[in-house]
């Protein structure tokens, strides 16, 4: 939280001592003269993932634990107080900051966004809970354990050069379109890595020698 509610001062009252290429990481400046909301700085992005160790080790704290029949309506009913806690800061008749960004710098919005993710992180639990539907493998963990894959490629296809969909001209249905050829995309690509690891291992262990 304290990056959350730091990420306003620090766009505002930038860091221009700093040479531009270590001031980007605090504010995404850039060489632009000013910070640039498709980057990805520690303000206020890295709150996500503090936000993520907080979660998971509540989750695997003996609390947690205890909790285990009933976590998917309890972290779905914090994901949810904590999504309306920043949408009622966001409707207050004042605000705190000078410069107020909603879509980029603002708390409140922050509060909002991992709400959700901890909606979507109940949801997933609950599906991984679940009967297999058509496989016996789980989409869900194949991609969490080969996440750091999937993030890396996905990149280029969502924000880089070799997009899928034409960039700020997607209506709806498109962009729904294109969550799914990407999301089924990246499932087939852990689903290989998965098979390539496992190959990997049975030639790893049919070159072993007994002595």
């Amino acid at each position: 939280m304290a990056i959350a509610c730091a990420s306003p001062l620090i766009w505002t009252h930038r860091m221009t001592w700093l040479p531009w290429f270590i001031e980007t990481y605090f504010d995404g400046v850039y060489i632009l003269g000013k910070p640039q909301a498709w980057l990805f700085p520690i303000f206020p992005w890295s709150a996500f993932a503090f936000a993520g160790v907080v979660v998971g080790y509540f989750i695997l704290s003996e609390t947690g634990k205890r909790l285990r029949p009933i976590m998917v309506p309890v972290t779905a009913i914090a994901g949810l107080a904590i999504a309306g806690i920043g949408y009622g800061l966001d409707h207050l008749p004042f605000q705190l900051y000078p410069v107020y960004d909603f879509w980029h710098t603002s708390p409140n919005f922050f509060l909002i966004r991992l709400g959700i993710v901890i909606i979507i992180l109940a949801a997933c639990d609950a599906r991984c809970q679940m009967r297999p539907l058509l496989t016996s493998s789980r989409a869900l963990v194949l991609m969490g354990q080969h996440s750091l894959l999937v993030y890396w490629v996905h990149i280029p296809f969502v924000y880089g050069r070799v997009h899928i969909l034409p960039q700020k001209a997607e209506s709806i249905l498109g962009a729904t379109a294109g969550l799914v050829i990407i999301t089924l995309s990246m499932l087939l690509l852990a689903y290989l890595q998965s098979k390539w690891d496992t190959r990997k291992k049975q030639q790893l262990r049919a070159q072993v020698v007994p002595a």
